[in-house]
């Protein structure tokens, strides 16, 4: 495993577009892996700030056959997903609200202990080392998420308040969420 062969590699392409639906990275995250990255013996291979989507689904549940229809990392109002729910699709309409999730390669067994340790010690109940011949891994999520079918076959299933219910619990979980990471951002820069 050559550590920084492999960081420099990964780093190269950081800012070209990438393979997530979104195609590139999430402008509230880019301070904290920016910070990350410059560490010596750290840095980030896939990471996503957490998101609020309206995602179609067929009835398989194949992810790369599923339609999304709205995406937002940041909070949003009913004004935003108006048009949607107005006229929903005939497929099953999911509200989702998705934490974040951070992936950071670490040079060692320890370097990786210690950022699980500052993970777990601001609120991320879900971090842990992933190894492999190639690279030790940190995984970091988040524990605030919600999902919830809204609409099928052209009807929407539930009230407009009921809605901005959902909406208003998925932006609380955001901010705490964003409330974690930046504790992190923190804990990494100390």
């Amino acid at each position: 495993m050559d550590f920084d062969k492999d960081k420099k590699e990964c780093l190269d392409k950081l800012y070209l577009p990438d393979k997530s639906k979104k195609g590139n990275v999430d402008e509230a995250i880019i301070d904290l892996i920016d910070d990350l990255n410059k560490t010596e013996d750290y840095y980030t291979t896939s990471s996503c700030a957490g998101r609020i989507v309206l995602i179609a689904v067929p009835k398989i549940r194949k992810k790369h056959e599923a339609e999304w229809l709205f995406v937002s990392h940041d909070p949003i109002t009913v004004d935003k997903i108006q048009e949607i729910i107005t006229n929903p699709p005939e497929l099953k309409l999911w509200f989702k609200q998705e934490s974040p999730i951070f992936h950071v390669a670490c040079r060692t067994i320890e370097a990786a202990q210690d950022i699980v340790d500052k993970a777990k010690h601001v609120g991320f109940k879900r971090a842990g080392i992933m190894c492999s011949r190639k690279r030790i891994i940190v995984e970091m999520c988040g524990t605030e998420s919600m999902e919830t079918i809204i609409a099928e076959k052209n009807k929407l299933l539930c009230s407009k308040e009921y809605i901005e219910s959902l909406i208003q619990e998925a932006n609380i979980k955001m901010a705490t969420s964003r409330d974690k990471m930046n504790a992190f951002h923190k804990q990494i820069k100390n």
